[in-house]
């Protein structure tokens, strides 16, 4: 049986992020990971929002007040196991 060979998982970048919300008192801190392809530095205020509101609109409430990387990495690859989850000989 031939095997398709699958593209590597694309890397990733991890922010560390301190933030305040427009019209809340106090400053928060979170992680952000970025994945290119998928988002990118600018999205990091929509990425917030939408972890807090649940909407990605709401990104304008958000204000950078720090942004610092603290990892690049590549994603592990999953295991391709066989049938039945029995792995390939």
């Amino acid at each position: 049986m031939p095997t398709t060979r699958v593209p590597p998982p694309p890397d990733r970048t991890t922010y560390a992020v301190t933030y305040a919300v427009a019209g809340e008192p106090g400053v928060r801190r979170a992680e952000v990971t970025v994945v290119p392809g998928y988002s990118q530095e600018s999205d990091i205020p929509r990425l917030l929002a939408a972890r807090l509101t649940g909407r990605p609109a709401d990104a304008r409430r958000i204000v950078l007040l720090a942004l610092r990387e603290t990892g690049t990495a590549a994603r592990r690859p999953r295991r391709r196991t066989g049938h039945r989850g029995v792995s390939p000989a």
